[in-house]
């Protein structure tokens, strides 16, 4: 199946919901079209992905590139990345690991790959690794804001390759957007990984499915079932199949809005920067 289409990403971005600005140094065509080449490649790397679920346990990473989520000394950021999509049965990680690599691996592959841009694929190379931890502040610190014990000085910090919308009306997604769906269940939130679901928006009204068991995508409806059936100990859709307990349309319709109204839909999205 061909990956989402540039058409779709540009009508998405006009749908109502919000604002989308390009000014100062990125005021340009280059600019969108480098934007939506982006989101573009973030999709494609989520297409077909087979990753190994920790279920609580401790990640697991090929010991060549990575020693313990950092690149080891003398390998190339762009290989580590790679790696981890070339040999998805050598690592164990859990979805935020997972759609942190999809983003950088969409955005630094665009630059050096696709667009061919040494200049701007060093960009990107600098800012992952500004600290010596390039899966560390992909995504900016207030994107964490809602949990009870945000960390007052991260939440200033800007993201390495992201930036964050929100208040964004509900249903209303790009493809290539970092989105979270957050477990509203107070017991089964309590169980490691199941806080909630960091999720790419993958177009065509799919999201990703890191580990395959959902043959490689969910739709939005079957998105909101798969957390919400977490309080029913679905955490698996394959094995846990019979513990689902059906919603109704009203039911999945309520998912969809915000914690506050009775869903588990953040109003956020991150989505890249322009480099």
């Amino acid at each position: 199946m061909a990956t989402v289409s540039r058409k779709e990403i540009v009508l998405a971005l006009l749908q109502h919901g919000r604002l989308t600005e390009f000014k100062d140094d990125a005021c340009s065509l280059e600019a969108l079209a480098d934007y939506v080449g982006v989101r573009q490649n973030i999709v494609a790397w989520s297409e077909k992905l087979n990753w190994v679920w920790p279920d609580g346990g401790p990640a697991q990473w090929n010991a060549k590139y990575w020693t313990h989520g950092t690149p080891k000394p003398g390998i190339a950021l762009h290989a580590a990345v790679m790696d981890a999509f070339l040999h998805q049965d050598k690592y164990a990680i859990g979805c935020y690991t997972a759609t942190k690599l999809v983003v950088v691996q969409g955005v630094l592959d665009y630059y050096r790959r696709v667009k061919r841009d040494p200049v701007r694929a060093r960009r990107v190379e600098q800012a992952l690794l500004v600290d010596g931890e390039p899966l560390v502040g992909v995504e900016p610190g207030n994107m964490w804001s809602f949990e009870t014990d945000p960390d007052p000085q991260d939440t200033e910090r800007p993201g390495k390759l992201l930036n964050l919308r929100a208040n964004v009306a509900p249903e209303n997604f790009v493809p290539g957007d970092w989105t979270y769906l957050l477990n509203t269940d107070a017991a089964s939130w309590q169980k490691t990984g199941y806080e909630g679901s960091n999720a790419i928006y993958m177009g065509r009204n799919r999201f990703d499915d890191y580990y395959n068991d959902h043959d490689h995508s969910y739709t939005y409806a079957q998105k909101l079932d798969e957390v919400y059936q977490w309080r029913h100990g679905v955490f698996s859709r394959s094995r846990d199949a019979n513990k689902i307990q059906p919603l109704t349309p009203e039911g999945l319709a309520l998912l969809g809005g915000t914690p506050a109204d009775g869903g588990i839909q953040l109003d956020i999205r991150a989505g890249p920067r322009v480099f």
